[in-house]
């Protein structure tokens, strides 16, 4: 039997590979010029020829079968698949030394493809791609984006409607769809590099797995990416240099300069709230910082309502007696609280009021009951003026008795 005759098989490959006998050659090398013999002329042969209408190709099903082998054969078949791919990556690597050309290869291998070949669903989708090393590795960023963008835009334009016609072929031919190939690495959507490391170090062969999506959305999503990093480049290198020396502290409009926190019990707690409008307007007619504001509130916190004007004016915050009065007068109607002083005061009044109203009791009753100098002298006990003479109101009183 001519070698022509022999099919691309297992079985075909060990025969045309042990003809080769020659002691110099490998047998890895007498099976790659079998495979080599094997496949010469077939991109004159009919494309489109098919053993059931709407079918396969009579080569498929001539490796496969029904795709119910034994697990030996899988495996060989499996060797012969992994073997020809390398094969067309040997050949188009040569092919670029050769003539110094530049290659892009990307192939999807027929198998069951996702439920719904909506795009959404092309994250599903491996496909083995071939770009000449050198070139991506002098192409940089820019080289390696528009290859991403090219895979991705075949994995969703094409390989996915592929999968489709694929399956249908399968069960016009009635054959086992083949299982979906071990998912790759996904395309980078940040540089510096957006496609996945080689198979092996060193290799050709990558293995990508595609985006949900289609190649516009990835491009924009690519280069909003790149934009931020740009940015966070930009602010980077504009950044002045950490000073050696600590800063000095800010300085209040009094020029004083305001202490550094020293415990998480200064009265900081974030943004600076105000304790209420009344305690604002007191700051703003004595000019005093909002930097007071978390002092003050340490103050309410730590001392009783009755002592906060006394703080205030004898404590680190040293503010005059006018200061200190309105502002501890304005915490208190901003708080709604009423301190002991305010509470002493009230009553100190009241008694006072009391006093007051009983004197002129005292005094109305005086018109009725005691007569002439009685009256003036009534008045003199109760209207008592130390400035002015008193015409001897004691000497008055004897000569009234006598």
């Amino acid at each position: 039997m001519a070698i022509s005759a022999k099919r691309y098989t297992p079985t075909g490959i060990a025969a045309v590979s042990s003809s080769l006998i020659n002691s110099s050659l490998s047998a890895a090398e007498r099976r790659a010029g079998a495979r080599a013999i094997l496949r010469s002329g077939q991109q004159d042969t009919d494309h489109f020829e098919t053993g059931t209408s709407g079918g396969l190709h009579p080569a498929y099903v001539g490796l496969h079968g029904r795709g119910d082998n034994a697990p030996e054969e899988r495996r060989e078949i499996k060797n012969v698949l992994k073997d020809s791919l390398g094969d067309v990556f040997d050949a188009i690597t040569t092919l670029d030394r050769l003539d110094g050309g530049l290659s892009l290869l990307i192939r999807c291998p027929g198998h069951q493809g996702p439920t719904s070949l909506n795009i959404a669903n092309a994250h599903n989708t491996t496909l083995d791609v071939y770009a000449s090393p050198r070139e991506l590795v002098e192409g940089g960023q820019a080289l390696s984006k528009s290859i991403a963008l090219i895979i991705q835009s075949f994995g969703t334009n094409i390989a996915l409607p592929f999968l489709g016609r694929f399956v249908q072929r399968c069960k016009a031919e009635n054959v086992n769809v083949p299982l979906a190939p071990r998912p790759g690495k996904q395309l980078k959507i940040d540089g510096p590099s957006h496609l996945p490391d080689a198979e092996s170090d060193g290799g050709i062969h990558l293995r990508c797995r595609c985006h949900s999506g289609s190649a516009v959305a990835l491009a924009q999503e690519m280069s909003l990416v790149q934009q931020i990093s740009k940015r966070i480049q930009d602010e980077d290198t504009v950044r002045p240099p950490p000073r050696s020396e600590p800063p000095e502290p800010p300085s209040d409009k009094k020029g004083n300069k305001r202490v550094p926190r020293k415990s998480a019990a200064d009265g900081f707690e974030g943004a600076i709230i105000s304790i209420g409008v009344r305690t604002d307007g007191v700051l703003d007619r004595f000019g005093l910082a909002d930097a007071v504001i978390p002092r003050l509130r340490v103050i309410t916190q730590t001392v009783r309502s009755s002592r906060w004007e006394h703080t205030l004016r004898n404590g680190d915050l040293a503010l005059s007696y006018e200061q200190a009065a309105n502002l501890s007068r304005a915490m208190e109607r901003d708080l709604g609280v009423t301190s002991e002083a305010s509470g002493a005061q009230m009553i100190s009044c009241s008694l006072i009021t009391q006093v007051a109203l009983a004197a002129i009791v005292v005094l109305v009753v005086a018109v009725f009951i005691f007569p002439g100098s009685y009256l003036r002298l009534a008045f003199n006990i109760f209207f008592y003026d130390p400035q002015r003479p008193q015409c001897g109101t004691k000497n008055l009183y004897l000569k009234e008795q006598g």
